[in-house]
């Protein structure tokens, strides 16, 4: 099975996935800060408040494992786009002292059905 390379599918596959995901969250205790955060150094699916952490939150899916698991396609250059980002968005809120990590969520979309997986800290060491 080839990968759909259609934008607009794509775009709505992402979009429903950072749903997924920010429900998921939520449901785990999360509070939603924002959605899609953009700035000039780069994006940020979802950001959220857990007991008091700033989580800066990568979305990614997948329809089977045949394109290797979600985290793998966060590379070097992405990270730091995440965390040019995260700065800017703790800069903007004023808030530079608060504790924070980035996080992964991980949407597996297998015949219509979805299984979100958070993984805390997903690119440290």
């Amino acid at each position: 099975m080839r990968a759909n390379t259609n934008p607009r599918w794509r775009h709505a596959t992402g979009r429903a996935a950072e749903e997924l995901a920010a429900r998921h969250l939520e449901e785990q205790g999360c509070r939603l800060l924002a959605r899609r955060f953009a700035c000039r150094g780069g994006e940020i699916d979802l950001i959220v408040e857990d007991a008091g952490v700033i989580v800066f939150v990568e979305v990614k899916a997948r329809r089977g494992r045949r394109y290797g698991d979600p985290a793998e396609a966060v590379g070097h250059r992405k990270r730091r786009r995440l965390l040019c980002a995260a700065r800017t968005f703790l800069r903007r809120k004023q808030w530079s002292t608060r504790r924070c990590r980035f996080d992964l969520c991980r949407v597996d979309l297998d015949r219509g059905k979805a299984t979100v997986t958070w993984i805390r800290d997903a690119f440290r060491g």
